[in-house]
């Protein structure tokens, strides 16, 4: 089960700078578009959503895995992830530019 706690802990750590802004426009980390690289002003309401939807995708796939042991874990966070991810593109679309 160790080795199993390792991605979400890992989706949870690089996620919550995000959620508190503390990572400014670059091209290694964070939700990266050209359209969030265009302007603080998407940037960080961008990377706050997905912050948030990554830490929710992280706790969730970490709390199966520590009470659902018989699941496909890894398969149920890879899903998570995905999910996370398509609302985070939803979500941009949905920031306007000022």
């Amino acid at each position: 089960m160790g080795s199993s706690l390792f991605p979400p802990i890992l989706i949870i750590l690089v996620s919550v700078p995000l959620i508190f802004e503390w990572i400014p426009r670059n091209g290694l980390y964070g939700f990266r578009t050209p359209r969030t690289l265009e302007s603080d002003a998407v940037w960080y309401p961008a990377n706050k959503k997905a912050g948030i939807l990554f830490t929710s995708a992280g706790v969730i796939w970490l709390l199966v895995a520590i009470f659902v042991p018989g699941w496909p874990v890894q398969i149920v966070g890879v899903g998570l992830v995905i999910v996370a991810a398509v609302l985070s593109f939803v979500s941009l679309s949905r920031i306007l530019i000022p």
